[in-house]
């Protein structure tokens, strides 16, 4: 299992409290968040309540004052991800900007929980949920901007398959790395037959 470093806040150790008074208590929002973060970083192997308790300086009181134990804990976090990795397709303007916005933020969790759903069927039924709905939004999205049903359908599975594989990368991508392939990526899934042909005959 691979170590995961704790970093209490200033002026507070990990899993004591601060001089003074109590661990403050933390929101039911502000664990899940650190929680997807600490399974960024580490796995789900690393992401204990231990581990939460000290990353966070507060204690287990504050934990189970939102959550039942970690089963419960990590349904939860599977839900608040799912909820927030696919936005609603208008939030962004424009074809480009709307593509972005449908991928993972760089750096978070989602290749971690895609290695969790290989081992964890409800992990897995979650990253099911998200694929199907990012393709779902890009093949809408491809289908204004074509006009071809057909084609958007199989590009979008294309798509889909592209950037899930790109979050694999070892090492990652970085983010003009990033931004440049998905410049091409959007380009060439965009083109009409005629401008491919067009390009392939020139």
């Amino acid at each position: 299992m691979r170590h995961v470093r704790t970093i209490a806040p200033q002026g507070l150790r990990a899993g004591r409290a601060p001089q003074g008074g109590a661990a403050p208590r933390r929101s039911r929002e502000d664990l899940l968040r650190q929680g997807l973060e600490l399974l960024a970083e580490g796995g789900i192997d690393a992401l204990t309540i231990e581990a939460l308790c000290a990353r966070m300086g507060t204690t287990k009181g504050s934990f189970y004052h939102h959550f039942s134990g970690r089963d419960a804990f990590l349904r939860s976090l599977l839900e608040h991800w799912a909820e927030a990795a696919v936005p609603p397709p208008g939030r962004a303007r424009g074809g480009r900007r709307r593509l972005d916005a449908l991928l993972p933020a760089p750096g978070g969790p989602e290749a971690a929980i895609r290695a969790w759903a290989m081992r964890d069927p409800e992990a897995g039924a979650y990253q099911c949920r998200v694929d199907a709905r990012r393709q779902e939004h890009l093949e809408t999205l491809l289908r204004e901007t074509t006009g071809d049903p057909a084609r958007a359908a199989l590009l979008a599975r294309m798509g889909c398959a592209m950037l899930a594989g790109a979050e694999a990368l070892a090492p990652p991508l970085g983010p003009a790395q990033r931004a440049a392939m998905l410049d091409v990526l959007w380009k060439e899934l965009c083109a009409t037959p005629a401008a491919r042909r067009g390009k392939e005959g020139s």
